[in-house]
Formats: structure tokens, C-alpha cells, sequence
């Protein structure tokens, strides 16, 4: 194979020669030869640009791009080249006729070895197939064994030859091999270096471990062109590739079953036999394994499962809150595809707006719960008193109640244990503020100061709340507010009527007052969504199961069964409900009425805040000294949250990229720090230095192949997980271990 000294020197001097026709001609569709395709697409593929077939070993990007190549619109009008790494002509040939492609005599196939990369050559090739053999079409089988596209070296040449197709106005495939497991709706490869060259973006996936295989086709990009969006059905036949219609409108005349794993954060047996029998009804073809989490859902276990990619999970419920930062750190998959943006007028805006991130919906909400005031309706009809419209009206009228009312011992309880001090803090200041942003700058609020004062009053003053409420616990002040003991209640809704359904009709609920007249009402309120982790095996059928349970007809059931009383998020269902008691009446007022917003202190924020009611308001310590020392510790806490911030960030990015040459260059760079600034923040939170934490990520890693994958040996785990050589890798595996690399694989008890 001849070559030239430089490939860069021949472009240039290509560049400069004018082309034959300044004038300008609009682009054109050209048919992609693949059946359905040309509908997806609107007509086919934009003209004169590149193509680029995009996705995993077996996933049928070879077929594909050959049959879009010698297609009739391609290479029968115009000599074609195809450059092959992968097979040679033979093979190519063989290849072609199996699926009963017909080859134009005027298609070059230039086999070039893996082992024989030479840009200048492979430039040299094409430069004299465009000009002798008036080439005006290029496949090239695949771009990635050029070399690493991450590298410089080759990035540059890409960028040349993109140059010299525009030039020459050649249509381009490019056959890109994805070395990494993706799912179709993951985006963490829409900023790669390939696709930014590319006028159009093809991703093929399939199902693993199924044995029909069932193949994916997703369009993700087409430069100044509209296309169908979704995911396509794509199957393979004895004469090559058809698409067909949304994978949602075939899956469920598919004979192979599949099963979906679903994290739920409440248990009842009753409710989920439900659940999995309906969904049966109308998805024979997919199962719903439901695993209770009685707890709730950590959402750092969660995270650490899904970038470690050990989550099991197909579908998971997880907090509301969480969800941008989950979908911010692409570990989950966005919902667009799926989700009928017409079916959001359902959802209540603020719970759908907690779910979105960069303009994509990455989960659905399923329902919200209001900490809001719960207070003993029959007292207020029997008085003929309205509800109080602020604080100053509640502290009159529960004192004129519990004047009339000999019984009543208390005006306001916190039936829940000391945290809830928080809770009715958090409370009091939302209620006079329309927005905030609560964790970082709180203390700069001037009603901060009152907020304190006003709980101050009600235990001393007032005498509405009890002194000894710290020493009080849940079971004791929830039996005296359900004994009738106490008139108003501060408390989640969903705590209380988990204990006592009878309670929806009993007693009322409303939203916080503001402290002064003229104010608005506040709802606090937290809630759960339904997320896709990106580990999910089918992301499409997941997709159903999250919107199954997240419809009217399932959230209205089990809304009836009487156990789940919280706030439903979507708007019909609440509607709906509105007949089966007060509890719903007062939902809808609350959330149409007041302002909704959510209050995501974590515990670290939430114990400074707590200790602060605690030391006003109980053991009477004068609040401006408790409100200095509140802010320092507030102060101290944002200073860890942001070292722990930069630590997960440099942690994550050691966790991708420990089977690569990292320097500690490298990974302060990623955090924007100097090596030795980066180096002894990282010793003090994690207790050693960061070359010590990289080399038992690759230890944890290496552990994970030698147990689960016999056919690498131990000198191809070493390469795959970062190390030097092999010398190197055994003697740290065995200091880690106390194993060689050889005895912990075959050594049952080593984990």
C-alpha cells in the first residue's frame, strides 16, 4: 500500500484548489435503502454527509451499514469504497451475498490490517480513489480500530478527513463500536467526538441474555432535519434489516416473557398482589417483581449501586428531591421517549418540576406528603370558629378553645420524635417566605430571628405548647391527640393516618398560616417518584411499568384501599377522591391554595437547626447568642459539604476510569484544584492519600473479574483494571488480600 510523507500537506493543498461550481445547491434526501428506515427519517439520509451507525459488539452495526451503503440510491449511480479493519474483501463479499445484497462493480473494498494502521496511507487511498475513481461514497468498517478517538493523534486525523469528505462532497458511514455496556436512552454520548462530525446518529442496542435478541434502533441526531423520535423494533432477515413500528406497539406480541424488578418504599402484600396481577392483565408479556424497602430508600446506596453498576433494580421509587441530582449525574434514564408530554397536565407542576432535569423528564411522580397542621374539626364547628387565616389568629382562637374545653390539655403537639422541632421550624419560616433555597444561606433570613421568637411565646408565653415536648415520645403525645386531649397537631399526614385510617374523616388538615396578615399559606411537603436507573436491562419495559404506576386508575386504587392517604400527584385522581373524605377536600385546597415547597435538610443541617429550637426554646438560651453560634456551625458544615462535593466528583471519576494510566495531575484537574491543594483535602476526609484509594478501587475490580470471569486470566485482569504489569498487580494483590491473585479466585471463602 503506497503512502505519502504527509497527509496534512495533501489536504492543504486540496483545500486550496476552488470548486468547480460556487454555486450553492441544497442538500437533498437520499434513500438509506433499509425498509422503514426512509420513514423515520423523513425522506432518508441528508445528502453529502456522514452517517454514523453507533453500538456494541452484535448489535448488527456491520449489516446495517453495509446495507445502506449498497443500497441503489448509494453506490449504483456512484463508485463506492468500503475501508474495512475488520474483514477482508472476501469476507465483506461473502457477507453481502448472504443477505442477498447485490455488489455494483464499481464498490472498492480495501482491507487494511488493524496492525498496519497508517493515517498517511489510509489518507493517501481514499485521496486517490476520490480522484481516479470518481468515489463518491465511503464506508468505513470501523472507525474505532483507527485508533483511540479520545487520542490526539487520531482526533486530528478524524478532523481531516471530515475536511476532505466536505470538500468533496462524499457521503460517509462511519461503523462506530461502542466499548462500553449503554442503553439506547442514555445521553452520556451525546457530546462524543464522533457525533459532533456527524450529520446523523444511529444507535443499535439489543437484549442480552435473551436468545431471540431482540434488536433496537434509536435515531439521536439529524443535523437541520425533523425525525420520528422513540425507539424502533429492528429485526434481521435473510434479506438484511427492517425497522418497524415503536417498540411499544410489538413487545406485547412477543412470546418471551420478561421481568422487571420494582423498589417500593411501602409494604403491604395486599397492594402489591394487586399491583402485579393488574399489570399482567395488560402486559402479559412482562413481569413485575416488586421488592418491599420498609426503611425507604437510601439514596447514596443508591447511587453508589448504580456508578458501580451492581443496582438490581429495574424500576425504582425512590425521594422526589433526589431526582435532579440523579439524573445530573446521568443515572438514570430520561422519559421523553415514553412519556406523552400531554399526559404532564395531570401531574401537579411543582411534583413534575422536582423530576426534571436539562429540559427531560427523568421520573414520574407518584405521590406527595404534606406536613401541614392537623387539627380536631368537631371543636371548630362546635364554636362556630373558622380556621385561623395566621399565627397570630391561631394563638387566640386555640386559647379561647381551650378556655371553653376543660378537657383539652394542649393547644399544639409535635407528635413525633425531637427531629420534628426542625420540621416546625423549617415551617414557620417558609410561611412567611415565597421562596427559598434551604440549606446554604438560611440564617441571612430576617424572619429568622421571629420565627425563634414566635416558639419561644407558645411555650412560655402563650402556654399553648407543651414545656416538656422534648420529653415527650411519638406513642405518648399521638394518643393524647387522638384521645382528644390536644386541639391542633404539627406532623406529616401520612404518619398519622398510617396509624389510624379513621382520622381522613375525623379530623381536618390544613397548611401552615403565615405569621402576619396579608401573607400566603405554605404547604411543606415532601414526595416519591418512579426512576429508571441507566443499569435497568430493559429501559423500554421499565418505561410501561413506571407509567402503569403512575395512571389515574392505578393511583385512584390504591388511594381506595385506604392505606396510602397521601396526597396524590396527579390532579384527577385528587378530584376523584374528593367524595371519600375530608382528608382529600382539604388536599386539594392545600395544594391550589398555598405555596408548595420542599424542605430537602439533610441530617447534618437538620441536627444544627434542631439543637438551635432546642436551646431557645427549652433550656432558654438568649437567642441572638444561639443564632451566632448557630451560624458558625452552619458555615463550618457548607465548608465539608463542598470538600465532600469535589471528593465524589474525583472519586467517581477514579471509579471510570481505573482500568486507565490516572496521575494525580489528572484527577485534581477534574475538580479544578492544584495536585498538592486537591492531595491533603483528600487525606483528610478519606484517611489516605489518593493514589492509596485508586489502587484499592482497581483491587475491588480485579476481585470482581477473578470471581466472575474465568476466561480472563490473570495477566488480562491486570491490564483491564489499570495496573502497570503483572509483577506489580500481584505482589499489591497479595498485600491487599493477603491472597495471590490465582488462590482468591479459586479460593471460596476469599471475598
Amino acid at each position: 500500500m503506497k503512502t505519502c510523507k504527509d497527509y496534512k500537506r495533501v489536504l492543504k493543498n486540496i483545500l486550496r484548489i476552488p470548486k468547480d461550481d460556487a454555486i450553492f445547491v441544497k442538500k437533498e434526501r437520499i434513500k438509506t435503502g433499509i425498509h422503514g428506515l426512509d420513514r423515520v427519517l423523513n425522506g432518508g439520509y441528508v445528502e453529502r454527509g456522514i452517517v454514523t451507525i453507533a453500538g456494541g459488539v452484535g448489535s448488527g452495526k456491520t449489516i446495517f451499514g453495509l446495507q445502506t451503503f449498497l443500497s441503489r440510491a448509494y453506490c449504483r449511480e456512484a463508485a463506492g469504497l468500503i475501508i474495512s479493519f475488520e474483514e477482508d474483501e472476501e469476507k465483506i463479499i461473502t457477507l453481502a451475498k448472504s443477505f442477498k445484497f447485490k455488489i455494483s462493480p464499481f464498490v472498492y473494498i480495501l482491507h487494511i490490517s488493524r496492525a498496519m494502521v497508517d493515517f498517511n496511507s489510509i489518507f493517501y487511498e481514499i485521496v486517490k480513489s476520490i480522484e481516479e475513481k470518481d468515489v463518491k461514497h465511503i464506508f468505513i468498517n470501523s472507525i474505532t480500530s483507527m485508533g483511540n478517538v479520545d487520542s490526539v493523534k487520531t482526533r486530528e486525523f478524524i478532523n481531516h478527513l471530515v475536511a476532505l469528505f466536505e470538500r468533496f462532497e462524499i457521503n460517509a458511514v462511519f461503523d462506530y463500536l461502542v466499548d462500553k455496556d449503554y442503553s439506547l436512552s442514555d445521553n452520556s454520548f451525546s457530546n462524543d467526538f464522533i457525533f459532533e462530525h456527524s450529520d446523523t446518529v444511529i444507535f443499535l442496542n439489543y437484549i442480552q441474555e435473551v436468545k431471540e435478541m431482540p434488536r433496537y434502533l434509536l435515531v439521536v441526531k439529524m443535523r437541520n432535519s425533523s425525525y420520528e423520535t422513540g425507539i424502533k423494533i429492528m429485526k434481521i432477515n435473510s434479506k438484511g434489516i427492517n425497522i418497524l413500528g415503536k417498540v411499544e406497539a410489538d413487545y406485547k406480541t412477543r412470546k418471551k416473557e420478561y421481568l422487571i424488578t420494582v423498589l417500593l418504599s411501602f409494604s403491604d402484600l395486599k397492594v402489591n398482589r394487586m399491583l402485579t396481577e393488574e399489570f399482567k392483565k395488560i402486559n402479559p408479556n412482562i413481569s413485575l417483581k416488586i421488592v418491599d424497602a420498609p426503611e425507604g430508600i437510601n439514596i447514596d446506596d443508591l447511587r453508589y449501586q448504580i456508578l458501580s453498576k451492581e443496582c438490581q433494580y429495574d424500576v425504582v421509587l425512590c425521594d422526589m428531591f433526589c431526582v435532579r441530582d440523579l439524573a445530573a449525574e446521568k443515572l438514570l434514564v430520561p422519559l421523553n421517549s415514553y412519556f406523552r408530554l400531554k399526559e404532564a397536565k395531570y401531574y401537579y407542576d411543582n411534583a413534575l418540576n422536582e423530576c426534571t432535569c436539562f429540559g427531560e423528564i427523568f421520573g414520574l411522580p407518584d405521590f406527595l406528603n404534606s406536613f401541614c397542621l392537623i387539627y380536631r374539626k368537631e371543636l371548630f364547628n362546635k364554636h362556630n370558629i373558622t380556621l385561623p387565616s395566621n399565627w397570630s389568629e391561631l394563638v387566640d382562637k386555640t386559647k379561647y378553645i381551650l378556655n371553653k374545653e376543660k378537657f383539652l390539655e394542649h393547644g399544639l403537639i409535635y407528635a413525633t420524635d425531637n427531629n420534628s422541632i426542625k420540621n416546625v421550624f423549617m415551617s414557620y419560616l417558609m410561611s412567611n417566605s415565597d421562596t427559598m433555597d434551604i440549606g446554604k444561606e438560611i440564617m441571612n433570613y430576617k424572619n429568622y430571628k421571629d420565627v425563634l421568637g414566635f416558639m419561644y411565646d407558645c411555650v412560655h408565653k402563650y402556654k399553648i405548647v407543651p414545656e416538656h415536648i422534648y420529653q415527650c415520645n411519638f406513642k405518648e403525645l399521638h394518643t393524647k391527640f387522638k384521645n382528644g386531649k390536644a386541639l391542633f397537631s404539627h406532623d406529616w399526614a401520612f404518619n398519622y393516618l398510617m396509624k389510624d385510617t379513621g382520622l381522613m374523616h375525623k379530623y381536618g388538615f390544613m397548611s401552615f398560616p403565615p405569621l402576619n396578615k396579608g401573607g400566603k399559606s405554605c404547604n411543606v411537603y415532601r414526595g416519591s417518584a418512579y426512576v429508571i436507573p441507566v443499569t435497568a436491562k430493559y429501559p423500554v419495559f421499565s418505561a410501561e411499568v413506571v407509567k402503569y404506576l403512575t395512571s389515574y386508575y392505578i393511583s385512584k386504587k390504591i388511594h381506595e384501599v385506604g392505606k396510602f392517604p397521601d396526597l396524590p400527584a396527579r390532579y384527577d385522581v385528587l378530584e376523584a377522591m374528593e367524595g371519600s373524605g375530608t382528608y382529600y377536600v382539604s388536599a386539594k385546597k392545600m395544594l391550589t391554595e398555598g405555596i408548595l415547597l420542599n424542605m430537602p435538610l439533610d441530617k447534618e443541617f437538620g441536627s444544627v437547626i434542631n439543637n438551635c429550637v432546642k436551646n431557645t426554646v427549652i433550656n432558654e438560651v438568649p437567642i441572638d447568642k444561639e443564632l451566632e453560634n448557630t451560624e458558625c456551625k452552619m458555615k463550618i458544615l457548607e465548608k465539608m459539604k463542598f470538600h465532600n462535593k469535589i471528593i465524589d466528583a474525583a472519586v467517581r471519576y477514579m471509579e471510570r476510569g481505573h482500568n486507565k494510566k490516572l496521575y494525580l495531575k489528572d484527577i485534581s484537574g477534574v475538580v479544578n484544584l492544584s495536585p498538592f491543594h486537591f492531595a491533603r483535602m483528600f487525606k483528610e476526609n478519606k484517611k489516605m492519600t489518593v493514589m492509596e484509594y485508586l489502587i484499592n478501587i482497581r483491587i475491588n475490580h480485579a476481585k470482581v473479574l477473578l470471581k466472575e470471569r474465568y476466561s480472563l486470566n490473570v495477566s488480562q485482569i491486570a491490564q483491564k483494571t489499570g495496573f502497570p504489569n503483572l509483577c506489580y498487580f500481584c505482589n499489591t494483590f497479595k498485600r491487599k488480600t493477603g491472597f495471590s491473585p490465582s488462590e482468591f479466585r479459586f479460593n471460596k471463602t476469599a471475598l
